[in-house]
Order: structure tokens, then C-alpha cells, then sequence
């Protein structure tokens, strides 16, 4: 049995907590798209994609399953996990079961699921009057915020760059 807290979640992040019923245990602990888990029909399959994925990971570190798994396992209450890099406003699953390293690492208890949502981004109301000076091959800039608490960041990219990214195809 594992007992799942979550703990604070972002627009980017979801902190977790998890306690096994035995410390001693090997288990998986990870986070799926909601999607992905709602169309398993079978917790078995969800097991068996994860394992399909941890294969592929392994191989392109250069070693097998097995060798791979100690360093994913894990082992003893998870005090400060943190999911990152999430997209907000998304459906996510912690998925948690238990392992035998024994037995190639098969599953060996039943998978426990808690569903967890993103948060949304915030928006800022904030407008910015940009100056740019050229010499050469040297740009500068010069940018004011209409609203001085607001946190931004500032990014330049090759025109092409650019054009990639917005281009509507």
C-alpha cells in the first residue's frame, strides 16, 4: 500500500510526497498524462507501457532493463518529489506501484493513482516600449516595463528562428 500526498502545485509543477506501508519496498513512482491513463483499460497495460519506456531509455544509455532499473527504482518514503517542466491547465496521474527485483523487476502490487491538475498561468497586465539601436553587428536595447513589479524576460533569436516558430504550417 503507498500513500500518495500531493504537495504544492504550479503552473509547471506538482511536489508529492509518497510513504510505502513497507520502507523496505522497491517501487516505481511516476507521473503519466492523464490521457494516457484514462484510455488504459487495464492497470496491467499501464504497467507494460512504463516498462516498454524504461526499456527504450536504457538502451540508449547503453545497458538493458536490468541494469537500468536500480537507477529508477525507488526505495523508502519520498519526503520533497518534485515534478517539473509540466504544462499548465494539464491533467496529470502520480502512479505508484510496487517492484521485485527478483522477478526482472515485475510488478507486484496493485497500482495506486491520485490525479493531479496544473495550474493555470497567471497573466500579468504589463505593455513594454521597446527602443533598438544598431551599429554593425551589434544590437541594443533598451525596454521599459508599464509595470515595474512585473517579472519578464528578454530573448533574442535569428529572424529564421523566428519564422519557424510562428509560421502558421
Amino acid at each position: 500500500v503507498f500513500d500518495i500526498k500531493v504537495g504544492e502545485v504550479t503552473s509547471s509543477s506538482i511536489a508529492y510526497t509518497v510513504t510505502p506501508a513497507d520502507l523496505e519496498a522497491e517501487y516505481l513512482c511516476v507521473l503519466f498524462d492523464a490521457e494516457t491513463v484514462e484510455e488504459t483499460t487495464r492497470d496491467e497495460f499501464l504497467v507494460q507501457e512504463l516498462m516498454m519506456e524504461l526499456e527504450a531509455e536504457a538502451s540508449s544509455t547503453g545497458k538493458t532493463l536490468l541494469e537500468y532499473m536500480p537507477s529508477v527504482v525507488d526505495k523508502g518514503a519520498i519526503e520533497d518529489g518534485l515534478f517539473k517542466g509540466l504544462a499548465p491547465e494539464t491533467d496529470y496521474y502520480i502512479v505508484v506501484f510496487g517492484v521485485d527485483a527478483e522477478n526482472n523487476y515485475a510488478a507486484n502490487t496493485e497500482v495506486f493513482k491520485t490525479k493531479v491538475t496544473t495550474a493555470a498561468l497567471e497573466t500579468i497586465d504589463v505593455t513594454f516600449d521597446i527602443q533598438t539601436t544598431v551599429d554593425g553587428n551589434t544590437a541594443e536595447y533598451t525596454i521599459t516595463p508599464s509595470n515595474d513589479d512585473a517579472v519578464w524576460y528578454f530573448y533574442t533569436l535569428p529572424k529564421a528562428t523566428f519564422d519557424a516558430y510562428t509560421d502558421p504550417e
